[in-house]
């Protein structure tokens, strides 16, 4: 089997580059759906599902 050879005229070098895009900073709170009325943040949902675990738990102890 012929192998062909192929001659380089300089070295490729790998190069990384910094995204171009640049990341807006939140002037307000950055998390979605936290400032809406009628909903819960995660530490009021957390409360409220540990609090029904350890009924749950309770009730399989008596």
């Amino acid at each position: 089997m012929a192998t062909k050879s192929y001659k380089r005229t300089n070295n490729a070098v790998s190069t990384a580059s910094e995204p171009q895009a640049t990341y807006a900073q939140c002037q307000t709170e950055c998390t979605p759906g936290a400032n809406r009325a009628g909903r819960m943040s995660v530490e009021e949902y957390f409360d409220k599902v540990w609090t029904a675990v350890l009924k749950k738990y309770e009730d399989i102890q008596r």
